[in-house]
């Protein structure tokens, strides 16, 4: 159940401000990836492959950080409530 408070809560903005920062830093290092090197298909493909395992260890990173955590605590106690 979403409510108004859970949609504006502090840790659920921040971990939206988080994933917009990725997002953006990801698009940027791509643009310059097709800007900056010029190389075969397959080494621009390889580039991209550690691009997005960097992304994922990020993406890891997030589900685990404390704001999230938090977010997850109140739910519970909501539910439980």
């Amino acid at each position: 159940m979403n409510t108004t408070k859970e949609k504006h809560s502090k840790p659920c903005r921040q971990l939206k401000d988080w994933k917009e920062r990725i997002n953006s830093v990801i698009a940027k290092l791509l643009t310059s990836l097709d800007a900056k090197w010029d190389c075969s298909p397959s080494e621009k493909a390889e580039l991209l492959k550690h691009q997005r395992s960097k992304q994922i260890i990020e993406t890891n990173k997030e589900k685990h950080s404390k704001p999230l955590r938090q977010l997850k605590d109140w739910k519970a106690e909501i539910k439980l409530s």
